[in-house]
């Protein structure tokens, strides 16, 4: 097993990958594929900024109302999770969604979230689709402490 912050990565159902994340009140559990895993690179915010200038286009994949709160210039909204009245529930529609938006599955991206758990789903779930994925390994909360270019 192995821990980031607060994220264990296990290796169960063989060598299948899994991530807990946890918090004070309950665990969650999440498959991420071999794919998503070997495939999607993990830079920092500060490389993440870098690779927008060359053509990248930033995937952030937090709620809308994350997004209004504040998001890096230029970046595209398409939520992983939605905020409901029971909580956060999974947008069945992402992998569509991303698809309509960006149709050549050539495109580059750097997918973020707030701190990286949502952006690591997206990616897995993106991975089989699209050939360039990069993740912002700390998500908004890095790129905020980086003091990097954000709107509203």
């Amino acid at each position: 097993m192995l821990r980031l912050k607060s994220h264990y990565i296990l290796r169960a159902v063989g060598s299948l990958p899994w991530v807990v994340s946890t918090n004070a009140c309950c665990r969650h559990f999440w498959f991420v594929g071999p794919t998503a895993m070997a495939d999607v690179k993990h830079v920092p915010p500060t490389e993440a900024a870098e690779l927008l200038k060359t053509g990248y286009t930033y995937l952030d994949v937090r709620t809308p109302e994350e997004f209004a709160a504040g998001h890096a210039e230029g970046a595209v909204n398409i939520p992983f999770m939605l905020s409901k009245p029971e909580g956060m529930v999974p947008n069945a529609e992402f992998v569509q969604q991303v698809k309509q938006h960006f149709p050549n599955q050539d495109h580059p991206m750097v997918v973020g979230c707030k701190a990286g758990p949502r952006s690591t789903r997206a990616c897995a779930a993106l991975a089989q689709d699209y050939t360039s994925l990069v993740m912002n390994a700390t998500g908004w909360d890095g790129w905020v402490a980086a003091s990097l270019p954000a709107a509203k």
